[in-house]
Order: structure tokens, then C-alpha cells, then sequence
């Protein structure tokens, strides 16, 4: 720890710099994930190729540059890439910067992990309105290992010894895991009680236990309500437009019009449609019958993973300053009366 101070001291740049680029290879890393797990491929082999099937050389995979130096085009083929695999490594890159600048070092190191849990959870989210076991599970249990090691995580240190504090920062995880995935849970049953269908799937519930692993109960709160707020404040605005212009703007990624079979059958619809050879760019439910673009509103599936996984990084980055003591206080506020009236 010294020795970061003391290179944080002559290099102030110096650790700000390795985070971004560290996070741009995490990025690319990314990329590979969010194309091949929900495919079912491995993330090891085989080594990143080109949609003609030509491995990409190592001078053409550096992160951020080399979209833009190949103008977004493959050597091999002159093939477009989309523009989301640069802007997910530079996505990747300020965020790990934005940890490192705005946390102490243990939390920045584990927060890696869970941004990139979260990035990846989210661009595969809207894509196939899944979520995978690899992500929320295995996110859940390694913010749980990661806790019992780096009490820091949950703000644990000091001068008592290292086995108290990686118990109490371990219990810390566990607690925001069961909070984050019940409150959820409840949500979703209460939701699917008055709708009288599906409100969420349960990958969102354990999404946020994985968001309680690393950021605590505090955290999970957080990430459910904030994240409500952020979807709220997106989703409204942008159905105004569509109501007032006309403009067809479906929701984030790719959105599935659910229609009289629901969201399965319009998945299963469009998974018919890739067997068969056919364009799955769109929609299958309204662009058949009316060869429009389906608008947001009632009937129509949007991911709820996403805003989740954003409540959950503006808490781990920035927003428990002010949202702990808040929270803490109303805890008093209403369990100490019971507490005081129970003795």
C-alpha cells in the first residue's frame, strides 16, 4: 500500500492510465462474452475471428484504436463491425478508470469484476432478454468469496485482526445477497399476482443478488429503486415522443413484442426464424403484420437487467455516499422505537 502511495505521489497519472488500458482489454474480453455465452460457445477457443471465419492477427485487436484506424472494417474481408464492440471496450476503460479515481484500492480492484459483471449482464440482457447462470450466479458467489477476502470491499479495516473483518465483510455480502433477491422476488410475485402474468424473470432476482454480494444491502436497495427511477426516466420520455411525433423508437436493445403468446413464443418465434435463414434483425411480432417497428407501451417486453445493473454501478461508484447515511437513518428511525418499547 505504500508503495501505490508513493507512485500515486511522483506519477499521479500513473495508476488512472492503467486502469483505462486494463479496462480496454477487459472490454474486448467483453465483447467475446456477450457474443458467445448466451450461444452456448466457449470464451477460450476459439481466439477472436472475423465473421468469415479469417483469425484476427494481434496488431488488428487492439482495443478502442483499431475499429477506428480500420474504419470500423475487416483487413480480411472489408467487413463492417458494429460500432458496439469499440464503444463497449471504451465503456469498460471509464468505468475502471472512473473506480480506481473515485474509490480506495480494494474496492477499485473488486469493482473491476463487478463492472464488468454488469456490463456484460446488460448488453446480453438486451439482446436476448436473458440473463446467464455464468453472470448472476457465479457473479453472486465470487462478490461473496471476494468479500470474505477484501473486507475493504464493504468497508472493513483497521487495526483488528484480518479474520474478524473478512467474517463481518463476508456476512456484509451475504445479507445484500438475500436482501437484494428477496425484495426483488416479492416485487415480481406481487407484479405477476395483479398482472396476472410474468412481470420479471428470475434472472433479474439473481442479478441482484450478485449486486448485494459486492455492494451490500444498502446497495441492493438502491439498485432496485434507483434503477426503477433510471428505467422510468428513460422509458417515459421516449414514449411521449412516440406518442406526439410518431417516431418509432423501441426501447433499449432489442425489444420483443410479447403479443397473445407472450415474450417466450415470440423468442422461440425468432430463434425458428435464425434455423431457417431468415433476417431476425426485427421484431417477429408487429413488423410482420404491419411492417412497423414495435413502440413502447403495454404489451411489449423491455429487459429490466439493465437498469438494475446501472443502479447498482452508480451506487458502487458514487451514490453510497449519500444513499448509506439515508438509508441508515430511516433503519432508525424505525426499528429503534421497537427496540427502545421491546426492553
Amino acid at each position: 500500500m505504500d508503495t501505490v502511495r508513493e507512485i500515486e505521489a511522483l506519477l499521479p497519472w500513473f495508476f488512472p492510465v492503467v486502469a483505462f488500458v486494463f479496462g480496454a482489454c477487459w472490454g474486448s474480453f467483453l465483447n467475446v462474452v456477450i457474443y458467445r455465452v448466451p450461444a452456448g460457445k466457449s470464451v477460450v477457443t476459439p481466439g477472436s475471428h472475423c465473421a468469415c471465419g479469417q483469425p484476427i492477427p494481434f496488431y488488428d485487436n487492439i482495443p478502442i484504436l483499431t475499429w477506428f484506424l480500420r474504419g470500423g472494417k475487416a483487413r480480411c474481408c472489408g467487413q463492417k463491425f458494429s460500432f458496439r464492440y469499440p464503444f463497449v471496450e471504451l465503456l469498460t476503460a471509464s468505468l475502471f478508470t472512473a473506480a480506481w479515481l473515485l474509490l480506495p484500492p480494494a474496492q477499485a480492484v473488486a469493482g473491476f469484476l463487478f463492472l464488468a459483471l454488469m456490463i456484460a449482464g446488460t448488453f446480453i440482457d438486451l439482446d436476448t432478454m436473458t440473463l446467464p447462470d455464468a453472470i448472476t450466479i457465479g457473479g453472486c458467489i465470487a462478490g461473496v468469496l471476494l468479500s470474505f477476502a477484501l473486507p475493504g470491499i464493504h468497508g472493513y479495516s483497521g487495526d483488528e485482526p484480518f479474520l474478524l473483518l473478512s467474517l463481518r465483510s463476508g456476512v456484509t455480502a451475504m445479507i445484500g445477497a438475500a436482501v437484494g433477491s428477496g425484495v426483488i422476488l416479492w416485487i415480481a410475485l406481487s407484479a405477476e399476482a395483479v398482472l396476472k402474468k410474468e412481470a420479471m424473470g428470475f434472472g433479474d432476482v439473481i442479478l441482484m443478488g450478485c449486486i448485494g454480494a459486492f455492494c451490500g444491502w444498502q446497495g441492493a436497495l438502491f439498485g432496485i429503486f434507483g434503477g426503477a427511477l433510471l428505467g422510468t426516466a428513460f422509458v417515459i420520455p421516449v414514449m411521449i415522443l412516440q406518442k406526439v411525433f410518431g417516431i418509432a423508437m423501441p426501447g433499449p436493445g432489442k425489444v420483443v413484442a410479447a403479443g397473445k403468446d407472450g415474450v417466450s413464443a415470440a423468442l422461440d418465434k425468432e430463434e425458428a426464424a435464425k434455423a431457417e435463414g431468415k433476417s431476425s434483425d426485427t421484431p417477429i411480432e408487429d413488423k410482420a403484420k404491419t411492417g412497423e417497428e414495435p413502440q413502447l407501451g403495454m404489451g411489449v417486453a423491455i429487459p429490466f437487467g439493465p437498469w438494475l445493473a446501472l443502479g447498482g454501478v452508480v451506487y458502487y461508484l458514487y451514490a453510497w455516499r449519500f444513499a448509506d447515511p439515508y438509508l441508515e437513518s430511516i433503519c432508525q428511525l424505525i426499528f429503534d422505537p421497537v427496540l427502545n418499547a421491546s426492553f
